[in-house]
């Protein structure tokens, strides 16, 4: 039940609880919903704390892949201008930037699946 629910309910009146064991029953429950509203506040911080935490590292982890696909595109416009001697040291380049950028790709997506 939200707290505007329960706010609502304690505004309306009640009527005068006859019993000791009924009383003690209500102030029983009462109390373990007040502990349980505290919980359910805790575990939100908690999960905001873990989702900001998730973005910042995911955000990293896209930017790097941004800065591999940069080298990348640099790369590939060395050797469309290169000679055939430079050409076999930029291949080797270019499939381990690309490899890492696929690997990094897929672990992402994987992260973002869950």
């Amino acid at each position: 039940m939200s707290k505007q629910v329960l706010a609502k309910k304690k505004a309306t009146k009640r009527p005068k609880v006859r019993s000791a064991k009924r009383k003690a029953f209500i102030d029983k429950f009462t109390k373990n919903l007040k502990k349980w509203d505290r919980e359910l506040e805790e575990l939100e911080k908690k999960r905001d704390e873990k989702v900001a935490s998730l973005k910042d590292n995911l955000n990293q982890r896209i930017n790097n892949l941004r800065d591999k696909r940069s080298k990348l595109e640099e790369k590939v416009e060395l050797l469309e201008d290169a000679g055939e001697g430079v050409f076999e040291s930029l291949k080797k380049d270019i499939e381990v930037i690309w490899k890492d950028l696929k690997s990094g790709y897929k672990s992402i997506q994987k992260v973002i699946k869950k």
